[in-house]
């Protein structure tokens, strides 16, 4: 999944980076190729789970770029740092005070630079590859595939709707030992450890899915069939005929079904407060469209006569 070792990390540069500043610029050093290392090896560890015979070879080339992108920004921070100076270990006999902190101020920006690749890019990728991540992802309605990822979200929910009704009953039977319960859980799909939990009492005593739990599940799923069902619509109205433009006080409103976009055209700039107005109702300004828009929706349609007719 990702190939690494303890000399990808530049020592010297990381032992002359602290040589002004500690009493033992070593420990420092080693201090640096273990954290390198065991970012690598957790990173490779997690992103392992996530990996399929379709995109291990995309996942193995993204954490190859980010382990290439971790050493540039940590020997950058290194570099910055080894012009730094410390009066404990030069001495204060003619210290460089400035140059000093002008040197401070540089490293600790290569640092943040660095710390924030470190968070940002592992975030990003767990975002593209982390099945539960993925599985909660809002989907726009922009999305060509959207009905079909609806649809699919929809019978994920009601499958675990069910696992969750089935795992109570067995929890339930009065007769069944504890080593039974298990044997049932894991029958409807559940691992050990998993069973192992539900046949825990929470904080309230209670075991299996509390009921809010599956009142909150099924309120997804009439959620998303709603919204399923909106946008098909949505689609089957643009399908059959477009709509003509509508003008009211002067501004058009033009329904964009290429786009997915309502739009209101003005002939000039709307003054402020109506500007104000348009962003307080998620219209967004868009040059290349010379208009204020927002997604194609029936809230967009009656947000924008709102707008207009006030």
């Amino acid at each position: 999944m990702l190939t690494y070792s303890a000399t990808d990390v530049n020592r010297k540069l990381a032992h002359d980076a602290h040589r002004g500043t500690s009493f033992s610029p070593e420990r420092r050093a080693d201090g640096y190729v273990q954290t390198y290392l065991e970012e690598m090896r957790r990173l490779a560890q997690e992103f392992e789970q996530y990996a399929t015979t379709e995109n291990r070879a995309e996942i193995a080339a993204a954490l190859e770029r980010y382990r290439q992108g971790y050493l540039k920004r940590m020997h950058a921070y290194l570099a910055a740092h080894s012009r730094c100076l410390s009066p404990m270990i030069t001495g204060p006999a003619n210290f460089p005070t400035r140059r000093n902190e002008k040197a401070n101020r540089t490293a600790d920006k290569r640092r943040d630079e660095w710390l924030d690749y470190c968070k940002r890019i592992p975030e990003k990728l767990r975002q593209a590859y982390d099945p539960a991540r993925l599985a909660a992802a809002p989907i726009s309605a922009d999305d060509d595939e959207a009905p079909a990822k609806l649809a699919a979200k929809i019978e994920r929910l009601a499958k675990n709707q069910e696992m969750m009704k089935a795992a109570n009953r067995v929890i339930r039977k009065k007769a069944a030992t504890a080593e039974q319960k298990v044997t049932g859980l894991q029958e409807i799909g559940f691992s050990q450890s998993q069973a192992g939990k539900l046949l825990t009492p929470d904080f309230a005593g209670r075991l299996g899915f509390p009921p809010y739990a599956l009142q909150n599940n099924n309120a997804n799923i009439r959620r998303l069939k709603q919204r399923l069902a909106g946008i098909e619509a949505e689609r089957q109205r643009a399908a059959a005929a477009p709509v003509a433009d509508t003008t009211i006080n002067g501004a058009i409103i033009r329904e964009n079904t290429e786009l997915n976009r309502l739009q209101i055209i003005f002939d000039g700039k709307p003054p402020a407060e109506l500007r104000a107005k348009l962003k307080s109702r998620g219209f967004r300004w868009a040059p290349s469209q010379g208009a204020w828009q927002r997604q194609l929706t029936p809230a967009a349609r009656q947000a924008a006569r709102f707008i207009l007719n006030s």
